[in-house]
């Protein structure tokens, strides 16, 4: 499953940035795998908390007018689908081609245990 193996890894840093490195130029892919980032991160902080940095991703990452009337956990909920849409268009479209890279074989050997 390539959205499987694309979480494993954003789960390790290592793996992360040698995907980053294989994803490149693709800009509109980068984008997408920072705003991934960035919802994770919002969603580790305390509910408390996500309020401030639940706008600042909204407001870098969505679309105006689509997010401004929400509250605190509507806008993480959009957030997270957001998230999870970026996650299925980067697996398909770079995942295979990172999973046969050489040079990417100690992420693709963390993938695979990892998936074990």
């Amino acid at each position: 499953d390539l959205e499987a193996s694309l979480r494993v890894v954003l789960d390790d840093s290592d793996a992360f940035d040698s995907f980053k490195d294989h994803v490149g130029a693709a800009e509109a892919s980068l984008t997408k795998l920072d705003m991934v980032a960035a919802v994770r991160e919002l969603r580790s902080q305390p509910f408390e908390a996500q309020e401030d940095a639940a706008h600042h991703v909204a407001s870098t990452y969505l679309e105006p007018g689509t997010w401004e009337n929400a509250d605190t956990e509507e806008l993480v909920g959009q957030l997270v689908e957001a998230s999870a849409a970026a996650i299925r268009a980067v697996a398909t479209e770079h995942m295979p081609s990172f999973m046969l890279s050489n040079a990417s074989d100690d992420a693709v050997q963390r993938l695979e245990s990892g998936s074990e």
